[in-house]
């Protein structure tokens, strides 16, 4: 999907203020240079929030993490340039899921987690996505 003109972009690149490396692309080169690095975490009051345990990630277990999702939406029969819904918690599976769907060339449509039934139908409607991920429970 893109949301710019050709001479938009071309403006933007010539003058540096865009680049070509993606999101994805620094994920991938700071995984090869420090795998042992912490690279996320999740909030300690992560029982609160969704019923787990706080969990922490090097970069190679995030990476190991973003290659099972990404085989999860191939199986789901998820494609490049499907939009798929997301709401979830400011957890490590938010990270997880959104870095899968970045390298799956899926088009993610984040939603607050404040809403609700009402809400989230008559937006799944507009959005037209293929799927919607969230959490089992968040704050009870």
């Amino acid at each position: 999907m893109r949301l710019s003109t050709d001479e938009k972009t071309e403006k933007f690149v010539a003058k540096n203020w865009w680049g070509t490396q993606t999101l994805f692309d620094l994920f991938e080169a700071n995984a090869g240079r420090t795998p042992d690095r912490l690279a996320v975490a999740d909030p300690l009051n992560c029982a609160d929030i969704d019923g787990s345990l706080p969990r922490r990630l090097t970069y190679r277990e995030l990476q190991q993490e973003v290659d099972q999702a990404v085989r999860k939406f191939a199986g789901l029969g998820l494609k490049a340039g499907d939009i798929i819904a997301f709401q979830l918690p400011n957890t490590v599976e938010q990270v997880t899921l959104y870095l899968a769907a970045i390298r799956a060339g899926l088009i993610i449509s984040p939603f607050p987690i404040q809403w609700r039934e009402k809400e989230l139908q008559e937006i799944l409607s507009f959005v037209g996505a293929k799927a919607i991920v969230t959490a089992k429970t968040i704050r009870g």
